[in-house]
């Protein structure tokens, strides 16, 4: 009789889509990187933004979900403490909290999972930190470059402008009449 090693290798697939060459589903190995796949997909079209990239995984997805499970969880602990404590338990208290209970459970339905990498056309992301191991079901969505820049926030003129390569966040403020005098400047989103 012949032995031999039941080597089932459970397919890995990732699916590209976007700006890569050869959008699709690919299979990857245990040892795989997510550089080794954009490879195999052809590289970035010349349109791609991989500072855009968005990367999704099931497991984080279920991590996210059970983080807002425990919120959730405190929040009608809290709830149940404080109608204990308080003599008069208004009903301003229960609309608030089944208000605060539907936000987060309105907030569940959007999670995606999405794994924040700092993707790049160059060499430096081959082996870097961001250039991760590729687990079943992942995906990368890499957008187009931005034609246009977005400034909200605490600005006069909430707009959006033409991108113009090489310029600051704040060559984009400007141009929205600058800060308003309750901004807070750190809060200003430019995208």
């Amino acid at each position: 009789s012949i032995k031999y090693k039941n080597k089932t290798n459970k397919n890995i697939k990732i699916t590209l889509s976007g700006e890569v060459n050869y959008p699709g589903t690919y299979y990857a190995k245990k040892t795989d990187r997510l550089s080794d796949i954009i490879k195999r997909a052809g590289g970035f079209t010349e349109q791609a933004f991989p500072k855009g990239a968005v990367y999704t995984r099931e497991s984080a997805k279920e991590q996210q979900i059970n983080g807002l499970n425990l919120i959730m969880e405190e929040n009608q602990k809290r709830n149940i403490f404080d109608q204990r404590t308080q003599t008069i338990f208004n009903e301003n208290s229960a609309n608030f909290f089944t208000l605060n209970q539907n936000y987060l459970q309105s907030k569940k339905e959007q999670i995606t999972g999405r794994i924040i990498i700092h993707l790049s056309a160059d060499k430096s992301f081959k082996g870097s930190i961001h250039d991760i191991q590729i687990n079943d079901n992942d995906t990368l969505h890499v957008p187009k470059k931005p034609m246009i820049v977005s400034v909200l926030g605490g600005i006069k003129q909430q707009s959006s402008f033409i991108y113009k390569k090489n310029k600051s966040p704040l060559y984009y403020i400007k141009q929205a009449g600058g800060y308003t005098p309750y901004a807070i400047k750190n809060k200003i989103l430019v995208y």
